[in-house]
């Protein structure tokens, strides 16, 4: 499932596109997988706290398997923060994710 991340009156939410534009918020995505629709407010949440994750945040791609092992991708459309890696193992390790990938133009980190 891919998202859009945008602010719905100054809060962050994932959004789905509406004629080529981010504008409709969901906090939930029922054709997705349990194991998604589980994990996203608590991703959201945690992304949400954090000024490392969020900031330049603009698209969250969950890609999970029949098994339940999940990678998350944030992708930035902008540099990462200097601090995105340990604000990224931290959030990680609360959400037992297995693999989270960062992504903004010319960069990659893959924590797995």
């Amino acid at each position: 499932a891919r998202f859009a991340m945008c602010r719905f009156d100054g809060v962050l939410k994932f959004a789905l596109f509406d004629k080529d534009a981010p504008r409709v918020a969901v906090d939930r995505f029922p054709v997705a997988s349990r194991e998604i629709n589980e994990l996203m407010p608590r991703l959201l949440a945690a992304v949400a706290s954090s000024e490392a994750l969020s900031t330049g945040l603009e698209a969250c791609h969950f890609l999970g398997t029949q098994t339940g092992d999940m990678l998350v991708s944030l992708i930035y459309g902008e540099p990462m923060h200097s601090d995105w890696r340990a604000a990224a193992e931290a959030m990680r390790a609360e959400l037992s994710l297995p693999a989270l990938l960062g992504r903004a133009k010319g960069t990659r980190v893959v924590l797995d």
